[in-house]
């Protein structure tokens, strides 16, 4: 809406309590949230020790992580994250989840880079259960 083209929702009653939580996920105490919250950016960083990333925070436009230095997350034994790439995007491994997550990364939307990695995760147990492809 308006120049800066953001995406309003308008719900009655409040905002949606499953959107709320995969809100939730995306942050923690990295970037704003809550104090010992061991989301999507904390298991991540678990995940990749000597990967620097730079985390979105809320209401910034783009994927919602960059690799910035350190160790490349590809060079890790047993990784899934491609070479090469550089932005990664938190999503529920739901069927909805991938639709959007391929929506944002086709011809259409151009929301996210194409080389973007999406970081799928458990809605209910909110932790990170696999990377890469769809």
């Amino acid at each position: 809406v308006g120049a800066d083209q953001w995406v309003v929702h308008n719900c009655p009653g409040g905002n949606n309590p499953s959107a709320q939580r995969g809100n939730d996920f995306h942050y923690d105490q990295m970037n704003g949230g809550p104090a010992g919250s061991r989301a999507g950016p904390s298991q991540l960083q678990d995940m990749y020790p000597d990967t620097e990333f730079d985390f979105k925070g809320r209401g910034e436009a783009g994927a919602d992580v960059e690799v910035t230095g350190g160790q490349h997350p590809s060079s890790y034994p047993n990784s899934t994250w491609p070479e090469g790439s550089n932005t990664g995007d938190f999503k529920p491994d739901t069927p909805r989840g991938q639709r959007q997550f391929r929506y944002e990364t086709g011809p259409t939307s151009g929301k996210l880079p194409s080389d973007t990695v999406p970081i799928w995760y458990d809605p209910i147990q909110f932790i990170i259960t696999r990377i890469g492809a769809d």
